[in-house]
């Protein structure tokens, strides 16, 4: 949240002159009409920043917040600490327009100035002891908890085993750091006063992996090519003295050449640690390299490169130039020789028109020519005027003409005129018939689409009548099967029939078989219901198959003709089942007892043991 309070310029001025002076301390600001002004200003006694705190605390009050800026790290451009300072007795405005500002003050100050934002509600905080207790929390690492700790050991493992050994530590951009001797260093501080022409170059010793003088020297830019080495790679820094605009500049400049004949490691070791060699000039030696080049050889460095690039060539751009206007007049230039006669071709008839009146005339700009020129070359006028006494070339100009206009003449009459030959209406005649009978044919094959269709509809009804009733017959006769067994209450369920049976296991089927039966008859008079067979229909298989299964003989003696009325097919179903059961239940009262197929078996007892038929279980 931004409370849309900016920085006075007071302030900014203040600031400037903080960075700009080591004998300030720090500024104190306030929030006054909607902008964030100076309140105080702390001098410096000392270097020491802990020295200056005493009188810092006096300035500030319990019920009045401030904002803190402060100098803490000492040379350093980001060694500033922006401090918001709120007390728990301020008023609420106070402390909600102070929160939402500081963000915006440290961004119009400069967040690269800043190191460090902290938020303080005591004037304790604010001594000697708060800054080291505030030290001590920032070094000392965050709490894990036990699996944010067995993570981080996991990564770590992870780490090390995809490294196999202990890496370098890379620099931003995936470059290396390596380390500058001595030697190096002392000609890379002294480059900072250097006239033009000094040459340091440098090496990347690949056993101590650490970059090495190679060698000081002074050269122009002309024998940089003799001066660096074409069979090992070097870094080379040159400063280039050279005049612009009456200034005499000697700006430097970085080699990088490397010959494409060493080995992998060498090349590699050169160009990864080419940035961060860059990056150390600038960072800890003050040093501000102007251009860089890189070649793979020396020689492609001359004097002339260096030249172009500190001396830009400029171009000059040049207007629009518009071009010339065509002639209007064509002189034709003066010969003696006279003009040599046309030969007719045989492929083409001479016209008996001249082309000389046909043609438009050329103008001349001499005013006297020969006779035989001046027909073709004279006025328009002059030429209108010799047609015009000639009779035999007017006469064949308009013959011509008349004959264009009578051939047009005939070609429109020709192409307007309506035939009415005998041809043309026996033509017409074909073309209709053959219109008729395409129709007639064509509404032939959509009748013939349509009856055809409508049989389909038709088989398909009669053909799922059947398919309905075979399966509600096939639903019908396992319902039957299964009521004439007992089956168990857990799922899945079993069904069985025991050998001998239980008091009340015999209703129970007979009542099932009961049930069944009902259930049967008023699914198949709700069926007969809801398809009703037409007269004309004539007897499907799975109706004649349903006749045939309910034809049989009753108890009476006497036979059915296979016309019998719902009535009687269910109570001879209710018959057939009833005896089916008593059949089922005498015959395995009385049935005897089977022997194993050993015949007999002797017991503890010594007496015969004689084995019944398992039961029968029905998965």
């Amino acid at each position: 949240m931004q409370s849309g309070i900016s920085v006075s310029k007071e302030l900014h001025n203040a600031f400037n002159e903080l960075v700009s002076s080591t004998s300030q301390r720090g500024l104190i600001a306030t929030i006054q009409s909607e902008s964030v002004i100076l309140l105080h200003t702390i001098r410096a006694s000392s270097p020491d920043f802990f020295s200056d705190l005493p009188s810092l605390t006096p300035l500030l009050s319990d019920k009045q917040a401030a904002y803190i800026i402060l100098r803490r790290y000492q040379n350093a451009p980001d060694g500033y600490v922006a401090v918001t300072f709120v007390p728990d007795t301020a008023p609420v405005r106070q402390k909600t327009l102070f929160a939402s500002t500081r963000l915006t003050l440290v961004r119009e100050l400069g967040t690269e100035r800043f190191r460090e934002s902290l938020f303080v509600t005591d004037r304790q905080e604010l001594e000697k002891e708060g800054w080291e207790k505030h030290d001590t929390s920032v070094a000392v690492e965050a709490p894990l908890t036990e699996a944010e700790e067995a993570l981080k050991g996991v990564k770590e493992a992870e780490s090390e085993a995809r490294s196999g050994t202990e890496g370098r530590r890379l620099e931003t951009g995936g470059t290396l750091s390596l380390a500058i001797s001595e030697e190096a260093m002392a000609a890379l501080k002294e480059l900072r006063g250097a006239q033009g022409g000094t040459l340091v170059q440098l090496r990347v010793d690949t056993n101590t992996e650490s970059i090495e003088l190679v060698g000081v020297s002074e050269t122009d830019p002309s024998g940089l090519a003799t001066a660096i080495s074409d069979t090992q790679p070097r870094y080379s820094l040159f400063t280039y003295r050279h005049c612009f605009d009456g200034v005499d500049e000697s700006p430097l400049v970085f080699l990088s050449t490397c010959p494409s004949g060493l080995k992998v490691r060498e090349r590699m070791l050169h160009a990864s640690s080419k940035q961060g060699f860059l990056a150390g000039l600038g960072s800890n030696l003050g040093l501000e390299v102007s251009k860089k080049f890189e070649a793979t050889s020396p020689s492609e460095i001359t004097a002339s490169t260096l030249e172009d690039e500190f001396r830009p060539r400029q171009e000059q751009k040049q207007g629009f130039s518009r071009p010339k206007r065509p002639a209007s007049v064509v002189i034709l230039p003066e010969t003696d020789e006279e003009p040599q006669p046309l030969t007719p071709s045989l492929k083409r008839r001479q016209s008996s028109i001249s082309e000389a009146g046909l043609k438009r005339p050329r103008l001349s700009q001499e005013n006297s020519s020969n006779g035989r020129d001046g027909a073709a070359m004279g006025s328009p006028q002059s030429a209108r005027e010799n047609r015009l006494l000639d009779p035999k070339k007017s006469g064949h100009m308009q013959e011509e003409r008349k004959r264009g206009q009578r051939l047009f003449g005939a070609l429109l009459g020709t192409l307007s005129q309506s035939s009415s030959s005998t041809a043309n209406k026996r033509r017409a005649d074909i073309e209709k018939k053959q219109q008729a009978k395409l129709r007639l044919q064509m509404e032939e094959e959509d009748e013939m689409k349509k009856a055809k269709l409508h049989e389909l509809v038709v088989m398909r009804r009669r053909e799922q009548k059947i398919y309905d009733r075979r399966s509600m017959h096939i639903r019908h006769t396992n319902l039957l099967a299964h009521a004439r067994f007992l089956r168990t209450k857990a799922e899945p369920r079993l069904y069985y029939k025991p050998w001998e049976f239980l008091p009340g296991e015999e209703d129970k089927i007979r009542e099932q078989v009961r049930e069944a039966e009902q259930i049967i008859n008023r699914e198949s008079s709700q069926f007969d219901m809801d398809h009703p067979s037409s007269p004309q229909e004539p007897p499907s298989d799975a109706r004649r198959e349903d006749d045939r299964g309910s034809t049989n003989i009753p108890q009476g003696g006497r036979e059915t003709d296979g016309k019998n009325t719902d009535e009687d097919k269910a109570a001879e179903s209710k018959t057939n089942a009833a005896n089916s059961d008593d059949v089922l239940i005498s015959d395995a009262q009385n049935r005897p007892p089977q022997r194993s197929e050993s015949g007999k078996d002797t017991g503890d007892d010594g007496g015969e043991v004689v084995e019944d038929e398992e039961d029968t279980v029905i998965y």
